[in-house]
């Protein structure tokens, strides 16, 4: 039987991986040949962890987005510590937004965006957003994936610090909680837990 391949104990070596390789060529130009090469793996092992280049594209960002939830002492807290990974793996990023595959990277981090909020939200409230709130709420995170794709590309020049104003001022209200430092990883788990329960807390 073939064992599962553990992604989150590879990462690190596709992201050092990627980051030397992109410092020679373009991504759309970089084969899943060179990548597993680099990596010192076969090309079967890499396709037993990753079905093509879009999922590894994904996983990258997963990577990230994790890294960020594993320190989630606050709701800002996680944020800017995934915000600065993301910044990390800058030259990464740009070259996959500057590819073929842009439109693919940026639809993700705007569904995982709203995805994670819109998770959270309901969690914590107990309830499901109307349609008005669901539509401002992408919205919002139009804006934020825009700003932080051009940010990533150089056509834009903000400091983590600006940008983390920039989000924070203009959350829409009724994900208020998202600006409130009490809320923790454990009042979040607390609150799932409860919901799971049938408990409206």
């Amino acid at each position: 039987m073939v064992s599962e391949v553990n992604i989150e104990k590879i990462m690190p070596k596709v992201v050092a991986s990627l980051d030397k390789l992109l410092s020679k060529t373009d991504f759309d130009s970089l084969t899943i040949k060179s990548i597993a090469e680099e990596m010192g793996i076969s090309r079967q092992y890499f396709y037993r962890a990753f079905a093509d280049k879009y999922a590894l594209v994904v996983d990258l960002f997963e990577y990230d987005l994790k890294r960020g939830l594993e320190i989630f002492f606050s709701p800002r807290f996680c944020y800017l510590h995934t915000l600065s990974y993301i910044l990390e793996n800058r030259k990464i990023y740009k070259s996959i937004l500057s590819s073929s595959y842009g439109k693919y990277l940026y639809d993700v981090m705007y569904n995982y965006g709203i995805e994670l909020v819109r998770a959270m939200a309901e969690y914590m409230s107990v309830r499901s957003f109307t349609k008005e709130q669901d539509n401002r709420l992408r919205l919002y995170f139009a804006g934020v994936t825009s700003l932080l794709s051009r940010v990533i590309t150089g056509t834009e020049h903000f400091t983590k610090e600006e940008l983390d104003r920039i989000f924070y001022d203009n959350i829409p209200s009724f994900v208020s909680f998202l600006k409130d430092e009490t809320v923790t990883r454990d009042y979040i788990l607390y609150k799932i837990m409860k919901y799971r329960e049938g408990h409206i807390v």
